[in-house]
């Protein structure tokens, strides 16, 4: 198990110093429909591998899933449609003194994985926080 989570904090690390683009990448390969997200398999792992993911385990039933990493993840950007993913609200929904919206600069999402709270940036604004599990 801690070979897993240093091998993942590894990844993350060397994501951190990729190179960005100035344009979002193309949106990685689909992956195969698994055979048991519950019971996750060799042949389930290699396909996830040869789409470029990594599989892990993922929201309240820790189910399997292979997870694909975003290439302009952690640009940042004012909209879903500058990202291959979701665009994030790191600090979720801003607002002045009256209560009105204030515009947000968000963070393109790293991965697939949408498991966790976070609110979105639609047009330069963050949504209300949302929690998936």
């Amino acid at each position: 198990m801690r070979l897993l989570v240093s091998l993942f904090v590894g990844v993350l690390l060397l994501a951190a110093c990729s190179t960005s683009s100035e344009t979002p990448a193309e949106p990685p390969p689909p992956m195969p429909e698994m055979s048991n997200p519950r019971d996750f398999n060799d042949a389930d792992r290699d396909a996830c591998a040869a789409a470029g993911g990594f599989y892990e385990r993922a929201g309240m039933l820790g189910w399997y899933r292979c997870t694909q990493q975003f290439a302009d993840g952690g640009q940042f950007c004012r909209d879903g449609s500058e990202c291959s993913g979701r665009c994030m609200a790191p600090d979720g929904p801003r607002m002045d003194e009256n209560g009105e919206m204030l515009p947000v600069t968000g963070v393109c999402a790293r991965t697939d994985n949408p498991f966790g709270c976070y609110s979105t940036v639609k047009d330069g604004y963050a949504t209300s926080t949302i929690c998936v599990d």
